[in-house]
């Protein structure tokens, strides 16, 4: 009599829970579903995402890549590749049974935790290269002059990227708790003896409903709601910024032949030509020529003074030395005339690279210190004017197009991540139902979010694994040096077939 009471109390209670229910056959159809998508496909997007990530590190690491913007993607691609890795490592575990006993031996207590330390460090690298993007372009005076810092490159480095490290391992302590190996006694047919074999098994940790509630609500704010809230504001802000200096540039064209035609069509070859020979005088050779440093102008001056927001000539004859401005427009224009800054490209800041040295130093032989006069004050100050607004342009041209190229992943980012914050919220939504049902014996979580999920994994895959097509669509720069290290590998891959074997 009791325990019939006890099982149609236990019946009630099941169908109060109202658990998830679905055929063998629609059961069957997932299986088939879930070993193509997050089997098949997913193995073949990680592996190419793998290689074309290597293959982007090695690029954005060359001489003519490097700086702050470049390095943290390559530690991005870093974060993506650990990632990609275990997902194969979890196919293979999970949809084709290739198990063996070291993959299970370190899957609790490495493979695991390091791969969700992976996700959470791609997640927050993402954010931590908007930011930087954002402040580059939003404050382009700070940026500018923190770059003319020799160890700027290391101090960005180390701003973004040791936060980052910090937090994803912080956030992933836990999971190295989540699961362990138990042991169990299986019958040896060849031998008639039984062999422990270790097996995977959810710790009570894991399934206490207070830390399975708790650290659900934190990763969905951690890793969901707070990361697309910023990323959402950066690129919202970059957007505007660069939409906004569009349209300055745009309205402020024709300020200079407005103010004065005359020293807007004077050029620095009419100058030199109208300057006596003795008044020029040639610097020492550069050691490095592609840095041009700040010009002194030393003379009698006119009787006023004249400013042009950039440069003073000063009435009484003293030295004329912007370094910080001066130098760094000359610098910008002098690399623009020579090609080396593309329109658009993934590339190395001139700032970055080395300081700032004093001036009479690092001058090319075409640049020569010209003495002004009455006669060419005034052109000469147009010159530098205009070699001051042109590496302006140039530098930023430069910040808004690497801010672009940040804008195209981060919406990749949303697109490939959207599935994974509905489904959050899901769970969140009906996580003591499925706790109740999973503990009853009863299917947890119903046929469509089961769908979904496995769509979601593989949608993570392919954000981790398309870098480098979101990097040869937007940077021609990056198509540049992708080509010419095909280049150097088909050179030697030549070399290597023509070289003779030794006998």
């Amino acid at each position: 009599m009791n325990t019939s009471i006890v099982q149609n109390i236990d019946l009630m209670a099941e169908e109060q829970l109202d658990c998830p229910v679905f055929s063998e056959a629609s059961g069957h159809v997932l299986d088939r579903f879930s070993f193509w998508v997050e089997g098949v496909i997913l193995c073949v997007f990680a592996v190419a995402g793998i290689i074309g990530n290597s293959i982007s590190a090695i690029i954005l690491s060359g001489k003519n890549m490097r700086n702050s913007f470049n390095l943290l993607l390559i530690a991005l691609a870093i974060y993506d590749n650990t990632y990609l890795f275990g997902s194969i490592l979890e196919s293979f575990r999970k949809r084709f049974d290739m198990l063996s006993d070291i993959h299970i031996l370190l899957f609790p207590y490495f493979l695991y935790p390091v791969q969700m330390i992976a996700m959470t460090g791609s997640i927050l690298m993402t954010v931590a290269i908007a930011l930087e993007r954002y402040v580059a372009v939003h404050y382009p005076i700070n940026y500018n002059l923190a770059m003319n810092d020799s160890r700027a490159l290391k101090a960005r480095l180390c701003r973004y990227l040791l936060p980052v490290i910090c937090l994803s391992v912080a956030m992933n302590v836990t999971k190295f708790f989540e699961i362990e190996i138990h042991y169990v006694d299986m019958p040896n047919s060849d031998t008639n003896t039984t062999i422990s074999k270790p097996v995977l098994n959810i710790t009570e940790f894991r399934m206490n409903p207070t830390y399975s509630i708790y650290f659900n609500w934190f990763r969905f704010g951690s890793l969901g709601v707070i990361p697309f809230v910023l990323l959402v504001f950066f690129n919202f802000r970059i957007y505007m910024d660069i939409r906004r200096r569009r349209a300055r540039k745009k309205a402020n064209r024709p300020t200079l032949s407005q103010m004065n035609p005359t020293i807007h069509a004077t050029s620095l070859s009419t100058l030199n030509r109208s300057t006596p020979p003795s008044r020029i005088s040639t610097p020492p050779r550069s050691r490095h020529p592609g840095q041009i440093q700040t010009t002194k102008f030393m003379s009698k001056p006119p009787q006023k003074s004249f400013s042009n927001g950039h440069l003073e000539i000063n009435p009484h004859g003293a030295e004329v030395d912007d370094v910080s401005e001066l130098n760094q427009s000359m610098v910008m224009s002098h690399n623009r005339r020579s090609g080396s800054i593309p329109r658009d490209d993934i590339q190395g800041d001139p700032d970055e690279s080395q300081p700032m040295t004093s001036p009479h130093k690092d001058m090319p032989k075409n640049v020569s210190f010209v003495k002004l006069t009455k006669s060419n004050w005034k052109g000469k100050v147009a010159v530098v004017q205009n070699t001051i607004v042109a590496a302006n342009d140039a530098r930023r041209r430069v910040e808004s197009n690497l801010a672009a190229i940040m804008m195209g992943y981060v919406v990749v980012f949303l697109i490939c991540h959207s599935p994974r914050l509905l489904l959050n919220i899901h769970e969140l939504a009906i996580i003591r139902k499925a706790m109740a049902c999973g503990r009853s014996g009863q299917k947890t979580f119903p046929l469509w979010s089961l769908v979904v999920m496995h769509l979601s994994h593989l949608l993570l895959v392919i954000n981790s694994a398309i870098n480098i097509l979101i990097y040869c669509y937007l940077s021609s720069k990056f198509r540049q040096e992708g080509k010419l290290l095909w280049e150097k590998c088909c050179r030697f891959g030549k070399s290597c077939t023509t070289r003779p074997w030794p006998e």
